[in-house]
């Protein structure tokens, strides 16, 4: 019998690996129209690429799918308050938060949105496949048991109306909600693979206990940056994207002018209650310690349940867990940098200086002195601006290397970053970045739909990062045209429903 997940990763299979799919992303009353036509286009192709690999197999094995975090995108979701539950002030504004009843509500609206895919997934499941799903920062929620009910739930419906279709019985539809597995933090297979959705390395998406991401009393989710950003900016304003995050101060000014001023009062107003929420949740958590420490020993008690699950030691996973970032909201002067507070407040000092110089100097001593002023907040301003980088991928190339000194594998795949990668690393092993399906403005159609294949061999494991395109899994090459025939990305954009009809024709 097999007793360990380490085990039962003996039995013959190849892998496949895809991140950051965001299911859902468009279930808003704010969403723009060019979100809703990337999703279309994400769901036509996963479809297609589960069909594929429904019906087609390596050396005769069954292929084990790993969702590597961010499968579904319950920050993106915006459901407002139906009466089902009692709803805060905030919720009323800005949408239903991250409670495990909300939770399984905005799951049960995924599956009915995309029907189609969890008919795919059910098909894949039922010809001897597999499925892993790993929280990642956007659905974290799949750490709640009402949340993984629900969508093994929509599998397993799915199934069962395939059957009725072909006018069968379904006998084994628990076969098929068995068939998925869910992981709060990694997927390891031992000798071969390390697999985390890599939010935990940074600071602006990770939480203070990994395996705890909800508060005890109020069984909410953790509030990070990532999260505020998506809740009170990004569902709020049709033209904001995650590929914003790098700009500069400058950056956000320009395009608060291209919104006009009622877009910019918007914005104004949606920035204050981003800042003003973080700001909130670094003084509740500084006013709490005492709940800090319970939810510490509860993640440590989770923890020491992982190494058994997965025949590791408790020092393996401690040493890892010390290379998680601690979130930006502990840290009261991070935070201003994220927030670019600093900034605000260099500019409106200067300004206030301005204004004293050339209200008690004459003319041209005050424009001698505001040249010194402007030239001096100049530099502050750059060197301020070393200090907010809010670009994940530098610190996740990091720790591939340091996670293979822990565990034995030849490969580190994490997602997160949208950024598809495959680096040799100084030890012998590889890093592989899955990427993403999800084409909005970074990293585009030509870096979308990128995962990784391991075949297992004869001589051992073997990886590729690949793309799909042109109906297969090909090998990865950056800058590759892919080729999508125009009438069906126009299609995409013009009706969503085309797909779920395909599929049930299929």
């Amino acid at each position: 019998m097999l007793n360990t997940a380490a085990e039962k990763m003996k039995e013959p299979h190849n892998t496949l690996i895809i991140s950051d799919v965001h299911l859902g992303g468009d279930l808003g009353p704010h969403t723009s129209h060019q979100n809703s036509a990337h999703l279309a286009i994400v769901e036509r192709q996963l479809i297609e690429f589960l069909r594929h690999h429904t019906y087609t197999r390596l050396d005769g094995k069954p292929w084990r799918l790993i969702a590597n975090g961010d499968m579904v995108d319950f920050l993106g979701i915006c459901l407002l308050p139906n009466g089902e539950h009692e709803a805060t002030p905030d919720e009323i504004i800005y949408g239903l938060g991250r409670r495990p009843r909300v939770a399984r509500q905005k799951m049960e609206a995924v599956v009915e949105r995309h029907a189609s895919v969890f008919r795919a997934l059910a098909r894949f499941i039922g010809a001897g496949n597999a499925l892993d799903i790993i929280a990642g920062n956007h659905d974290v929620e799949f750490h709640w048991k009402a949340v993984q009910s629900a969508f093994k739930e929509g599998v397993r419906r799915a199934w069962e109306d395939l059957q009725l279709s072909r006018g069968r019985a379904s006998t084994d539809s628990q076969r098929i909600a068995d068939g998925i597995s869910f992981h709060p933090w990694f997927f390891y297979e031992p000798g071969v693979v390390w697999v985390e959705h890599g939010h935990l390395y940074d600071e602006n998406c990770s939480f203070q206990f990994a395996l705890a991401p909800a508060c005890q009393d109020s069984k909410e989710v953790d509030v990070n940056v990532d999260a505020a950003a998506s809740r009170y900016v990004i569902n709020r304003i049709p033209e904001a994207d995650h590929g914003q995050e790098n700009w500069s101060g400058m950056g956000y000014l320009r395009w608060a002018w291209g919104l006009g001023a009622r877009g910019a009062f918007q914005l104004a107003k949606s920035y204050y209650a981003f800042s003003a929420r973080l700001l909130a949740a670094r003084r509740q958590r500084a006013n709490m310690p005492g709940a800090g420490e319970v939810r510490r020993e509860r993640h440590r008690e989770r923890l020491r349940k992982l190494c058994e699950k997965w025949s590791l030691e408790e020092s393996t996973l401690d040493a890892i867990d010390e290379l998680r970032k601690r979130p930006v909201v502990n840290n009261l002067w991070r935070l201003l940098q994220v927030l670019m507070i600093d900034k605000i407040v260099l500019g409106a000092g200067a300004l206030l200086v301005l204004m004293v110089l050339f209200w008690s100097m004459p003319l041209s001593w005050g424009m001698l002195a505001a040249g010194g002023v402007l030239g001096t907040a100049w530099a502050a301003n750059k060197y301020l601006s070393r200090g907010r980088n809010v670009d994940p991928t530098g610190p996740l190339l990091i720790v591939p290397d340091r996670i293979l000194r822990h565990v034995d594998a030849r490969y580190v795949v994490f997602g997160h970053t949208h950024d598809p990668l495959a680096i040799q690393l100084d030890n012998g092993g590889t890093y592989f970045n899955t990427g993403t399906w999800f084409p909005d403005e970074l990293p585009g159609l030509l870096r979308s739909f990128t995962h990784v294949v391991i075949r297992h061999g004869k001589d051992g494991p073997h990886a590729e990062l690949c793309q799909w395109r042109d109906g297969a899994s090909r090998v990865f090459t950056p800058g590759y045209t892919v080729r999508f025939p125009m009438p069906a990305i126009v299609d995409a954009v013009a009706d969503d429903v085309a797909a779920p009809k395909a599929e049930a024709a299929a």
